[in-house]
Order: structure tokens, then sequence, then C-alpha cells
């Protein structure tokens, strides 16, 4: 009896282990779901992540309506089209400013031997009115066949944003980019054209533009000053503004169907929620809107060693 109460005593003793250790094991199981469960759910956040950031770059790069155009945008061969807007009516100046000469060549002759010249485009399409364009034809095929790019003319429109859909409509289907210009900004260097379309071949959408350095004062219609304006992350928008040409043929087709007129086409491609990288002019790019602007011009002409007499066409 003595021996058989021995081991009923280790017995249960034993069960007492055991049960311990089950006890354990339970509580460890318990942490291994929990460990499971956050890690399905940390599972399932990336890949939401993965999914959302795909859905984004698919958007970005405009592969819904472009196709392969994210693997074009890369190749330094890629198809882009220049369009030169010169439909204005010159009202601010009291003249044709595009035809005012410039160091030996009208303004806009200027703007298009900058943007032909700069071995960027394989082809320049001139928006402006028929009768202008019979006006500078002549000098256009001079200068079409010096650079070898051709040069071609679109009606322009009553409104800035109808001048940029005939542009649209009359460009080469195979351009991947357009780089839209103001006809008034004679000054815009090459390397500043290069750069900014090496900028959208990379984000989709690059414009030439500068920080804002001076003081800006908010006024009434009295011009009685009414308050100052931070200038921190202030640019002055110039041109040219290059976009992938789907993402701006939708986003003009959508402002136009809003009854909107922006004053430029970032305006219009990011209304659309499309990401636009700005990139800074190394050389003075001013537009030519009063008659003071001309004598600014030719100085800066003169002080960067421009030809005061290009080749004539």
């Amino acid at each position: 009896c003595l021996v058989l109460g021995a081991w009923c005593l280790v017995l249960g003793e034993w069960c007492v282990v055991r049960g311990a250790w089950c006890v354990v094991r339970g509580a460890w199981c318990v942490v291994r779901g929990a460990w499971c469960v956050v890690r399905g759910a940390l599972r399932a956040w990336c890949a939401e992540g993965v999914v959302r950031g795909a859905l984004r770059v698919w958007r970005w790069t405009g592969a819904v309506t472009a196709g392969c155009v994210v693997v074009d945008l890369f190749d330094g061969g890629v198809m882009t089209s220049a369009l030169i807007v010169a439909a204005g009516s010159s009202r601010r100046m009291g003249f044709d400013k595009l035809a005012a000469p410039l160091a030996g060549c009208s303004v806009l002759e200027r703007a298009v031997r900058a943007l032909a010249g700069s071995g960027e485009f394989g082809e320049v399409i001139l928006v402006m009115g028929r009768d202008r364009w019979d006006e500078v034809c002549g000098w256009v095929a001079v200068v079409a066949a010096e650079m070898q790019v051709p040069v071609r003319w679109a009606p322009g429109g009553a409104e800035r944003s109808d001048s940029v859909a005939s542009g649209l409509a009359a460009m080469s289907p195979e351009a991947v980019l357009v780089a839209v210009h103001d006809g008034a900004r004679p000054l815009v260097s090459a390397v500043d054209v290069r750069r900014v379309v090496a900028a959208a071949r990379v984000s989709g959408a690059a414009a030439l533009a500068h920080p804002v350095v001076e003081t800006v004062k908010r006024a009434d219609a009295a011009g009685c000053v009414t308050g100052s304006v931070e200038r921190e992350g202030l640019w002055a928008m110039e041109t040219p503004q290059v976009f992938q040409t789907s993402w701006l043929r939708e986003a003009s087709a959508a402002a136009r169907a809003r009854g909107e007129n922006p004053t430029d086409d970032v305006t219009v491609v990011q209304a659309a929620g499309c990401p636009v990288q700005l990139v800074a002019s190394t050389t003075p790019n001013l537009k030519i809107t009063h008659a003071q602007d001309l004598a600014l011009a030719a100085s800066l002409l003169s002080i960067h060693g421009e030809a005061a007499d290009p080749p004539r066409s």
C-alpha cells in the first residue's frame, strides 16, 4: 500500500507538470495565432499598397490610354512635336508684336528657330490665323530647310484653348510628347528646351519656370496695397511646357467641356490630376508683352553674345 501510494503521488505530480506544460503550450498557440493575424494584416496592407502604387504609376504614365508609352518615354528616339501658339491679337502693344523686329529678324522667327534648332522635335506646328501664315510662310520654308524639321500651319482659334486644340489636331499621330510654346518668347535657349523635354520624358509633364525672387504684394482695384504674398514656393511660369500627348489631349478636351480657358497648359493638366515637374530656366526667357520688352530683349541678346544679324529668311 505504501509503494502504491508513493506511485500515485508521483503520477499526480506528473499530471500537474503535464497540465502546466499544456497551459504554456496553449499560451504559445495563442501568441502564435495572434502573430499570424498580424502577419496576415501586414501582408494585406502591403498588397494593397502595391496595388495602389501600381495603379498610380499606371495612371501617371498614361498607360490606360497610350499603351506602352512608358517604354517609349525613356527612348531618346521618341517623337516629340512642338506647338508654337501665335494667334494672339497683341492688343496690349497696339501692333503685331510677333512681327516686330528683334536683332535682325522677327520675334516669331526667333521663337521658331529656337525650337526647330534644338534638335528635339520631329515637327513644328505654327498655330496662327491664315493672314499671318501667308505673311510668314516664306521665311518658315527657309527655316524648315535649314533646320531640316518640317514646319506646318494650323488655324488659330478665338481663345488659347481653341488654338491648342487646333494644334493637337494637326500633329502627327506618332508624337508621344508635345511641347507648347508661346510665340512671344523668342529668347528661350536650346539648352533649356532640351532640359525640359528630357524632364518630361521621365515625369510625363514638365515646364520651364523660374522662382519668384521679388517681394510680392496684393492690391485692390485702386492699386492700394492690401497685403503681402509669401514668395516661398512661388514660381513664374514660362514655356515650353511639355506633356505626354495623351495627357494634354484628354485634359484639354475636359477643360473645354467645362467652359474653362486657362492661360497655360500646366493648369489644364494639373486639373486632370497629372504631376508636372518644374525646370528652372538658365537664361532669361521673357515674354514680349509691352513695347519696352523689345528693347530689353535686344539688350539681353547682346549680353549673351547673340549675333545681331541671324540668317535672313
